[in-house]
């Protein structure tokens, strides 16, 4: 059985691999075969149904817009089986992100 402090430390890396130093294809280490965004306002991608393939795609375009971003993680919550993750992020933007105008 994983420890709640396990899956907090593989949330924070999967945020750190992923999202901060863009592999790519470390989600295939972290992500189901489909996952859906959820609560993510302002994200393109709310609500919709990605397989890995377009999770990644995701990344990538991401990471393209803002290459440089960041996320810190300030704290990690446990409620059971979840895990919920407060954020601050940082980026510089360098181009569109599915219609997003650089300024």
């Amino acid at each position: 059985m994983t420890t709640t402090y396990q899956r907090k430390l593989r949330l924070a890396a999967f945020i750190h691999h992923v999202w901060d130093e863009g592999k790519v294809d470390a989600s295939d280490d972290y992500v189901a075969e489909a996952c859906t965004i959820r609560h993510d306002p302002g994200d393109p991608w709310d609500g919709k149904t990605l397989d890995r393939a377009g999770f990644k795609d995701r990344v990538q375009k991401s990471r393209a817009a803002f290459p440089d971003q960041k996320f810190d993680i300030p704290e990690l919550f446990a409620d059971g089986q979840n895990i919920v993750m407060t954020w601050l992020w940082s980026g510089t933007h360098m181009g569109d992100l599915l219609g997003s105008v650089r300024s």
